[in-house]
């Protein structure tokens, strides 16, 4: 069983990218992701099921698209870090905070347009009060006397005096003030630069360490995963070897584990296989020893049953002759006497060996090609427990093909003939 395939796309999405950072270069057939390349697809896309194109997206294994995520972000972060550490360089590098100190404080009055304002402000007031000082001394007749030449300079110097001595020094104060707010500010404006600068040294340092950290887990991730997946490929090709070599078979690594069980779906282990080999031999050997016990009993009993017959009709020969031959002149007695003899002839015949030979080749054992398998031992034991003669053995002896006295030789040449 081949791994999932993901749409492309959609596992970008996934991640967190949106469609228009997603492109397809129909040239190279690679995916990419904010315009950088991402994922190369299969060149047989178009024909091939399983990877690249189908029915116009994209496709890949999962593990793949993981390892070119990984990468990419690694790249671009990569380049992130050179980004901020130049930066940093370049900020480090740069001539240390120096504080600049403001110009001293100045005042020139004939500038300042508040003190101006107020000469100008003085100046009609002077002009009003001369005016009216004028205008009174004429009410008198003294408009021409030295008083109105005195009162109007009085006038003019009252004026300029409170610009000089009341009005001038809160100008001046106010203008200091001013200087030192300036002055304040600047140097606020300075340290808080500086320590601005400071803080993006340190935001930059804390980001390039960020960034080597994602890097570093993602590194760490991939040594995981690669140790994770070659463990996973040492467990597959470990059952497949064990499959082997408990099922005698030539069993193939599979990325999925029924499957590769499947591969011997129905068969049995070489020990439970042995095991029933070594069953049935046991079978066997238990069937022939109890057909072998069988045989002997059936020819012990076939023995017994033949010297019973035996003995028998020599009982009632001899009980015959007894109570027969005591008048052997008797004409009935005659009569008898020939029922007798042919008694006696019938009550010594035993089996043929060509009467035993039926019996022997329903016990014998063959083949599929209908070949003895019985050993030739077992045979001459079947043959001579029957209690026949040397003749009838010998002739038993050469119809199985067994080895042969000299003297079982000579029976069957001289008595054949």
């Amino acid at each position: 069983m081949a791994e999932q395939l993901y749409g492309i796309r959609k596992y970008l999405r996934d991640n967190g990218y949106g469609d228009d950072d997603i492109t397809y270069d129909m040239n190279s057939r690679t995916v990419q992701l904010k315009g950088k390349d991402f994922y190369k697809t299969n060149p047989q896309a178009q024909t091939n099921a399983d990877y690249g194109l189908q029915q116009g997206s994209t496709y890949a294994p999962q593990s793949e698209l993981a390892k070119a995520l990984r990468d990419y972000r690694g790249t671009d972060r990569s380049n992130q870090v050179d980004s901020t550490v130049n930066s940093m360089t370049q900020n480090v590098n740069n001539k240390p905070f120096v504080y600049q100190k403001p110009d001293e404080w100045s005042f020139n009055k004939d500038s300042n347009p508040l003190y101006q304002n107020a000469v100008n402000s003085a100046k009609t007031n002077i002009t009003t009060g001369q005016n009216n000082t004028l205008a009174n001394l004429r009410s008198k007749g003294q408009a021409n006397s030295s008083l109105s030449e005195t009162l109007a300079q009085q006038i003019s110097a009252r004026e300029l005096g409170k610009v000089e001595s009341d009005i001038l020094p809160q100008i001046m104060q106010q203008d200091y003030q001013r200087y030192r707010d300036g002055v304040e500010n600047d140097y606020r404006g300075q340290v808080f630069n500086y320590q601005a600068g400071q803080d993006q040294i340190r935001n930059q340092s804390a980001l390039a360490q960020l960034l080597n950290g994602l890097n570093q887990n993602d590194a760490d991730n991939a040594y995981r995963e690669d140790v994770l997946a070659n463990q996973q490929k040492n467990e597959r090709i470990g059952l497949a070897q064990w499959l082997s070599q408990t099922y005698g078979v030539d069993a193939q690594p599979k990325y999925d584990t029924q499957v590769a069980f499947n591969q011997v779906a129905g068969m049995k282990p070489l020990n439970a296989q042995q095991f029933d080999w070594q069953k049935a031999i046991s079978d066997r050997d238990y069937s022939r020893g109890v057909l072998e016990s069988d045989r002997s009993y059936n020819l012990q009993q076939l023995g017994q049953q033949a010297n019973i017959a035996n003995m028998g009709q020599d009982n009632a020969y001899k009980w015959a002759t007894l109570g027969w031959n005591k008048d052997p002149n008797n004409p009935d007695n005659l009569y008898k006497n020939a029922q007798i003899g042919a008694l006696n002839n019938k009550g010594q015949k035993v089996a043929t060996a060509e009467d035993y030979a039926g019996y022997i080749d329903k016990m014998l054992t063959r083949d599929s090609d209908g070949n003895i398998t019985t050993s030739p031992k077992q045979l001459e034991t079947m043959i001579l427990g029957a209690g026949m003669s040397d003749y009838e053995n010998a002739k038993l002896f050469a119809r199985y093909n067994l080895p042969m006295t000299d003297a079982q030789m000579n029976l069957l040449n001289t008595r054949g003939n």
